[in-house]
Protein backbone atom coordinates (compact mmCIF):
# COMPACT_ATOMS: atom_id res chain seq x y z
CA UNK A 1 0.00 0.00 0.00
CA UNK A 2 1.42 3.72 -0.93
CA UNK A 3 0.97 5.90 1.93
CA UNK A 4 -0.58 9.08 2.44
CA UNK A 5 2.19 10.76 1.91
CA UNK A 6 3.97 9.29 -1.20
CA UNK A 7 0.67 9.16 -3.02
CA UNK A 8 0.35 13.23 -1.85
CA UNK A 9 4.00 13.70 -3.82
CA UNK A 10 3.09 11.47 -6.57
CA UNK A 11 0.39 13.90 -7.66
CA UNK A 12 2.21 16.86 -6.92
CA UNK A 13 4.98 15.72 -9.29
CA UNK A 14 2.24 14.77 -11.80
CA UNK A 15 0.58 18.32 -11.65
CA UNK A 16 4.26 19.84 -12.28
CA UNK A 17 4.91 17.41 -15.35
CA UNK A 18 1.65 18.46 -16.61
CA UNK A 19 1.75 21.91 -16.18
CA UNK A 20 5.08 22.46 -17.20
CA UNK A 21 4.25 20.63 -20.37
CA UNK A 22 1.47 22.80 -20.69
CA UNK A 23 3.20 25.99 -19.96
CA UNK A 24 6.30 24.85 -22.50
CA UNK A 25 3.57 24.37 -25.34
CA UNK A 26 2.10 27.66 -24.55
CA UNK A 27 5.53 29.55 -24.35
CA UNK A 28 6.67 27.92 -27.93
CA UNK A 29 3.92 28.86 -29.59
CA UNK A 30 3.99 32.39 -28.12
CA UNK A 31 7.64 32.64 -29.43
CA UNK A 32 6.03 31.44 -32.89
CA UNK A 33 3.15 34.18 -33.04
CA UNK A 34 6.32 36.55 -31.90
CA UNK A 35 9.02 35.51 -34.63
CA UNK A 36 5.88 35.85 -36.79
CA UNK A 37 4.96 39.41 -36.13
CA UNK A 38 8.51 41.04 -36.85
CA UNK A 39 8.70 38.49 -39.86
CA UNK A 40 5.16 40.10 -40.52
CA UNK A 41 6.31 43.54 -39.92
CA UNK A 42 9.55 43.33 -42.32
CA UNK A 43 7.51 41.76 -45.06
CA UNK A 44 4.90 44.62 -45.10
CA UNK A 45 7.62 47.36 -44.53
CA UNK A 46 9.18 46.17 -47.51
CA UNK A 47 6.04 45.39 -49.51
CA UNK A 48 5.32 49.05 -49.23
CA UNK A 49 8.61 50.53 -49.50
CA UNK A 50 8.64 49.04 -52.78
CA UNK A 51 5.59 50.12 -53.88
CA UNK A 52 6.47 53.66 -52.96
CA UNK A 53 10.02 53.46 -55.54
CA UNK A 54 7.74 52.23 -58.04
CA UNK A 55 5.75 55.70 -57.52
CA UNK A 56 9.46 57.25 -58.15
CA UNK A 57 9.86 58.05 -53.93
CA UNK A 58 12.52 59.07 -52.40
CA UNK A 59 14.11 57.47 -49.21
CA UNK A 60 12.72 60.54 -47.21
CA UNK A 61 9.12 60.17 -48.42
CA UNK A 62 9.19 56.81 -47.73
CA UNK A 63 10.40 57.24 -44.27
CA UNK A 64 7.67 59.86 -43.66
CA UNK A 65 4.98 57.67 -45.13
CA UNK A 66 6.12 54.52 -42.70
CA UNK A 67 6.62 56.87 -39.49
CA UNK A 68 3.17 58.18 -39.68
CA UNK A 69 1.59 54.94 -40.17
CA UNK A 70 3.79 52.96 -38.45
CA UNK A 71 0.89 51.78 -36.11
CA UNK A 72 -0.95 50.91 -39.02
CA UNK A 73 1.78 48.67 -39.96
CA UNK A 74 2.47 47.46 -36.48
CA UNK A 75 -0.80 46.41 -35.91
CA UNK A 76 -1.88 44.90 -38.87
CA UNK A 77 1.68 42.83 -38.52
CA UNK A 78 -0.02 41.84 -35.21
CA UNK A 79 -3.23 40.46 -36.20
CA UNK A 80 -1.76 38.55 -39.29
CA UNK A 81 0.71 36.62 -36.98
CA UNK A 82 -1.80 36.27 -34.44
CA UNK A 83 -4.62 35.06 -37.26
CA UNK A 84 -1.44 32.57 -39.07
CA UNK A 85 -0.69 31.43 -34.85
CA UNK A 86 -4.27 30.66 -33.99
CA UNK A 87 -4.45 28.89 -37.25
CA UNK A 88 -1.33 26.32 -37.35
CA UNK A 89 -2.59 26.15 -33.11
CA UNK A 90 -6.12 24.34 -33.97
CA UNK A 91 -4.77 22.61 -37.00
CA UNK A 92 -6.66 19.64 -36.95
CA UNK A 93 -8.91 20.57 -33.85
CA UNK A 94 -12.30 20.21 -34.45
CA UNK A 95 -13.11 21.80 -31.22
CA UNK A 96 -11.88 25.17 -31.26
CA UNK A 97 -14.45 26.65 -28.71
CA UNK A 98 -11.46 27.33 -26.48
CA UNK A 99 -10.60 30.43 -28.51
CA UNK A 100 -14.10 32.23 -27.69
CA UNK A 101 -14.20 30.86 -23.57
CA UNK A 102 -12.03 33.60 -23.02
CA UNK A 103 -14.30 36.23 -24.15
CA UNK A 104 -17.61 34.80 -22.46
CA UNK A 105 -16.86 37.66 -19.15
CA UNK A 106 -17.58 40.27 -21.65
CA UNK A 107 -21.09 40.45 -21.19
CA UNK A 108 -20.64 41.39 -17.97
CA UNK A 109 -19.44 45.01 -16.52
CA UNK A 110 -16.08 46.01 -15.74
CA UNK A 111 -14.99 45.92 -11.90
CA UNK A 112 -15.47 49.04 -9.68
CA UNK A 113 -11.49 48.44 -8.83
CA UNK A 114 -10.67 48.64 -12.63
CA UNK A 115 -12.33 51.96 -12.76
CA UNK A 116 -10.31 53.17 -9.57
CA UNK A 117 -6.90 51.82 -10.87
CA UNK A 118 -7.62 53.93 -14.37
CA UNK A 119 -8.40 57.27 -12.78
CA UNK A 120 -5.67 56.84 -10.16
CA UNK A 121 -3.14 56.12 -12.64
CA UNK A 122 -3.75 58.74 -14.71
CA UNK A 123 -4.35 61.37 -12.18
CA UNK A 124 -1.01 60.46 -10.14
CA UNK A 125 0.87 59.99 -13.80
CA UNK A 126 -0.19 63.76 -14.77
CA UNK A 127 0.82 65.07 -11.31
CA UNK A 128 4.57 62.87 -11.56
CA UNK A 129 5.04 64.70 -14.88
CA UNK A 130 4.30 67.97 -13.78
CA UNK A 131 6.56 67.91 -10.86
CA UNK A 132 9.70 65.26 -11.97
CA UNK A 133 9.10 65.85 -15.67
CA UNK A 134 9.83 69.66 -16.51
CA UNK A 135 6.01 70.66 -16.74
CA UNK A 136 3.53 69.57 -19.59
CA UNK A 137 3.29 71.63 -22.40
CA UNK A 138 1.28 72.00 -25.59
CA UNK A 139 1.92 69.50 -28.62
CA UNK A 140 1.12 69.10 -32.17
CA UNK A 141 -1.69 67.11 -31.40
CA UNK A 142 -3.69 65.68 -34.92
CA UNK A 143 -7.08 63.74 -34.33
CA UNK A 144 -6.32 61.66 -37.10
CA UNK A 145 -2.93 60.87 -35.88
CA UNK A 146 -4.74 60.70 -31.88
CA UNK A 147 -6.94 57.73 -33.04
CA UNK A 148 -4.12 56.04 -34.76
CA UNK A 149 -2.20 56.17 -31.65
CA UNK A 150 -5.27 55.00 -29.27
CA UNK A 151 -6.09 52.02 -31.79
CA UNK A 152 -2.37 51.08 -32.19
CA UNK A 153 -1.77 50.55 -29.05
CA UNK A 154 -4.51 49.40 -27.47
CA UNK A 155 -3.80 46.45 -30.47
CA UNK A 156 -0.06 46.37 -30.04
CA UNK A 157 -0.46 45.11 -26.25
CA UNK A 158 -4.45 43.50 -26.83
CA UNK A 159 -3.10 40.93 -29.65
CA UNK A 160 -0.48 39.20 -27.55
CA UNK A 161 -2.57 39.33 -24.71
CA UNK A 162 -5.50 37.53 -26.50
CA UNK A 163 -2.98 35.22 -27.54
CA UNK A 164 -1.53 34.45 -24.21
CA UNK A 165 -5.76 33.72 -22.99
CA UNK A 166 -6.53 31.45 -26.58
CA UNK A 167 -3.06 29.43 -25.64
CA UNK A 168 -4.17 29.21 -22.29
CA UNK A 169 -7.62 28.15 -22.63
CA UNK A 170 -6.45 25.76 -25.67
CA UNK A 171 -4.17 24.07 -23.85
CA UNK A 172 -5.91 24.10 -20.87
CA UNK A 173 -3.43 25.77 -18.58
CA UNK A 174 -3.74 25.21 -14.85
CA UNK A 175 -2.55 28.66 -13.79
CA UNK A 176 -3.90 29.63 -10.75
CA UNK A 177 -5.14 34.06 -10.35
CA UNK A 178 -2.05 33.90 -8.30
CA UNK A 179 -1.17 38.31 -7.85
CA UNK A 180 2.11 37.13 -6.57
CA UNK A 181 3.23 36.07 -10.01
CA UNK A 182 2.26 39.97 -11.14
CA UNK A 183 3.62 41.46 -8.17
CA UNK A 184 7.09 39.29 -8.54
CA UNK A 185 7.65 40.44 -11.80
CA UNK A 186 7.16 43.99 -10.45
CA UNK A 187 9.94 43.42 -7.85
CA UNK A 188 12.71 42.07 -10.66
CA UNK A 189 11.90 45.13 -12.88
CA UNK A 190 12.26 47.31 -9.81
CA UNK A 191 15.84 45.43 -9.21
CA UNK A 192 16.45 46.01 -12.78
CA UNK A 193 15.73 50.01 -12.74
CA UNK A 194 17.83 50.21 -9.20
CA UNK A 195 21.07 48.55 -10.92
CA UNK A 196 20.91 50.23 -13.88
CA UNK A 197 20.78 53.33 -12.40
CA UNK A 198 24.10 52.10 -9.97
CA UNK A 199 25.77 50.97 -13.31
CA UNK A 200 24.70 54.50 -14.98
CA UNK A 201 26.58 56.28 -11.72
CA UNK A 202 29.64 53.71 -11.97
CA UNK A 203 29.81 54.65 -15.92
CA UNK A 204 29.76 58.36 -14.79
CA UNK A 205 32.99 58.13 -12.55
CA UNK A 206 35.20 57.59 -15.69
CA UNK A 207 37.30 55.09 -14.41
CA UNK A 208 39.42 53.56 -17.02
CA UNK A 209 38.99 50.16 -14.99
CA UNK A 210 35.24 49.91 -14.86
CA UNK A 211 34.92 51.39 -18.15
CA UNK A 212 37.51 48.13 -19.62
CA UNK A 213 34.67 45.66 -17.59
CA UNK A 214 31.39 47.38 -17.96
CA UNK A 215 30.13 45.16 -20.01
CA UNK A 216 30.76 42.24 -17.49
CA UNK A 217 30.60 44.06 -14.54
CA UNK A 218 26.67 44.64 -15.77
CA UNK A 219 26.64 41.03 -16.61
CA UNK A 220 28.06 39.55 -13.79
CA UNK A 221 25.26 42.18 -11.72
CA UNK A 222 22.47 40.70 -13.35
CA UNK A 223 22.73 37.09 -13.07
CA UNK A 224 23.83 37.51 -9.44
CA UNK A 225 20.96 39.67 -8.64
CA UNK A 226 18.41 37.09 -10.58
CA UNK A 227 20.27 33.82 -8.99
CA UNK A 228 19.66 35.58 -5.42
CA UNK A 229 15.96 36.72 -6.47
CA UNK A 230 14.96 32.96 -7.09
CA UNK A 231 16.85 31.27 -4.75
CA UNK A 232 15.29 32.88 -2.06
CA UNK A 233 11.72 32.53 -3.94
CA UNK A 234 13.14 28.54 -4.40
CA UNK A 235 12.84 28.91 -0.32
CA UNK A 236 9.97 30.32 0.50
CA UNK A 237 7.58 29.05 -2.43
CA UNK A 238 6.97 25.80 -4.50
CA UNK A 239 8.45 24.37 -7.39
CA UNK A 240 5.35 24.92 -9.00
CA UNK A 241 5.40 28.43 -8.24
CA UNK A 242 8.98 28.68 -9.23
CA UNK A 243 8.21 27.31 -12.48
CA UNK A 244 5.19 29.86 -13.36
CA UNK A 245 7.27 32.32 -12.27
CA UNK A 246 10.29 31.49 -15.08
CA UNK A 247 7.47 31.13 -17.83
CA UNK A 248 5.94 34.42 -17.27
CA UNK A 249 9.28 36.35 -16.92
CA UNK A 250 9.88 34.43 -19.84
CA UNK A 251 6.71 35.54 -21.39
CA UNK A 252 7.47 39.58 -20.61
CA UNK A 253 11.05 38.63 -22.08
CA UNK A 254 9.58 37.81 -25.15
CA UNK A 255 7.68 40.35 -25.63
CA UNK A 256 9.85 43.06 -24.63
CA UNK A 257 12.95 41.78 -27.05
CA UNK A 258 10.44 41.14 -30.20
CA UNK A 259 8.86 44.53 -29.71
CA UNK A 260 12.58 45.97 -29.43
CA UNK A 261 13.58 44.49 -32.69
CA UNK A 262 10.87 45.85 -34.41
CA UNK A 263 10.96 49.29 -32.90
CA UNK A 264 15.24 49.43 -31.79
CA UNK A 265 14.73 52.98 -30.56
CA UNK A 266 12.24 52.05 -27.94
CA UNK A 267 14.37 52.57 -24.85
CA UNK A 268 12.76 55.15 -23.82
CA UNK A 269 9.70 53.31 -23.10
CA UNK A 270 10.18 49.73 -22.18
CA UNK A 271 9.55 50.25 -18.52
CA UNK A 272 5.80 50.98 -19.83
CA UNK A 273 6.15 47.89 -21.67
CA UNK A 274 6.65 46.26 -18.59
CA UNK A 275 4.88 47.65 -16.37
CA UNK A 276 1.50 47.65 -19.07
CA UNK A 277 2.15 43.41 -19.46
CA UNK A 278 2.66 42.72 -15.88
CA UNK A 279 -0.62 44.59 -15.57
CA UNK A 280 -2.45 43.20 -18.25
CA UNK A 281 -0.94 39.47 -17.53
CA UNK A 282 -2.10 39.44 -13.78
CA UNK A 283 -5.43 40.41 -15.47
CA UNK A 284 -5.61 37.24 -17.93
CA UNK A 285 -5.07 35.66 -14.66
CA UNK A 286 -8.11 37.01 -12.99
CA UNK A 287 -9.93 35.51 -16.27
CA UNK A 288 -11.43 39.03 -16.34
CA UNK A 289 -11.33 40.13 -19.95
CA UNK A 290 -13.75 43.22 -19.66
CA UNK A 291 -11.29 44.86 -16.55
CA UNK A 292 -8.82 44.19 -19.66
CA UNK A 293 -10.35 46.14 -22.13
CA UNK A 294 -10.59 48.68 -19.60
CA UNK A 295 -7.17 48.97 -19.16
CA UNK A 296 -6.52 49.21 -22.28
CA UNK A 297 -8.85 51.60 -23.45
CA UNK A 298 -8.61 54.09 -20.33
CA UNK A 299 -5.41 53.46 -19.42
CA UNK A 300 -2.87 52.27 -22.37
CA UNK A 301 -4.63 54.57 -25.17
CA UNK A 302 -4.91 57.24 -23.41
CA UNK A 303 -1.23 57.74 -21.91
CA UNK A 304 -0.40 56.85 -25.60
CA UNK A 305 -2.40 59.45 -27.07
CA UNK A 306 -2.54 62.51 -24.36
CA UNK A 307 0.63 61.96 -22.43
CA UNK A 308 3.11 61.14 -25.11
CA UNK A 309 3.92 57.69 -23.73
CA UNK A 310 3.80 56.81 -27.79
CA UNK A 311 5.85 53.65 -28.84
CA UNK A 312 5.91 55.07 -32.71
CA UNK A 313 6.27 59.02 -32.54
CA UNK A 314 7.24 59.68 -28.85
CA UNK A 315 6.00 62.73 -27.94
CA UNK A 316 5.68 64.65 -31.04
CA UNK A 317 1.78 64.22 -31.62
CA UNK A 318 0.27 63.98 -28.02
CA UNK A 319 -1.77 66.30 -26.71
CA UNK A 320 1.04 66.93 -24.03
CA UNK A 321 4.53 66.75 -23.97
CA UNK A 322 6.87 67.11 -21.23
CA UNK A 323 11.01 68.18 -21.27
CA UNK A 324 12.62 66.10 -18.81
CA UNK A 325 12.89 61.73 -18.64
CA UNK A 326 10.04 60.72 -16.04
CA UNK A 327 11.50 59.27 -13.04
CA UNK A 328 11.31 55.39 -13.25
CA UNK A 329 11.29 54.20 -9.44
CA UNK A 330 7.64 56.60 -9.54
CA UNK A 331 6.45 54.78 -11.98
CA UNK A 332 7.16 51.38 -11.26
CA UNK A 333 5.90 52.67 -7.64
CA UNK A 334 2.43 53.46 -9.43
CA UNK A 335 2.02 50.45 -10.94
CA UNK A 336 2.88 48.49 -7.70
CA UNK A 337 0.01 50.46 -5.45
CA UNK A 338 -2.55 49.80 -8.47
CA UNK A 339 -1.48 46.23 -8.48
CA UNK A 340 -1.80 45.80 -4.67
CA UNK A 341 -5.02 48.07 -4.54
CA UNK A 342 -6.11 45.69 -7.02
CA UNK A 343 -5.81 42.97 -5.42
CA UNK A 344 -6.71 43.91 -1.97
CA UNK A 345 -9.72 45.67 -2.55
CA UNK A 346 -12.85 44.01 -1.80
CA UNK A 347 -15.35 46.03 -4.23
Amino acid sequence: MVGTKEKTIMSLNKIMHIADKSQSKILFYFLLYSFGYIFAHLILTSIFSFFHFLLSHDLGTINNWLSLNGWEVLGFAKILSAIVTIKIVSFNKYNVTPLWDGFKQLKSWPSRKIIIVSFFILSVFYALIHQFGGGVQDSIYMDNLAMSSILGSILFFGVDILILGFLMNFFQSQLPQRFELAFHLMILTLIVTVLDFVLLYLAKLNISVIDQFMPWIKLSTYTTSFFLFFMVLKILKSEIYLSELIHSVLFLSIFVLCSKVVLPYLDKYILFLVVHFIFLYFLLLQRNMMDILVYLVIIVSILSSFFGIDLVWDNNYSMFAYNKNIPALGVIGIWIIALTYYRKSKF
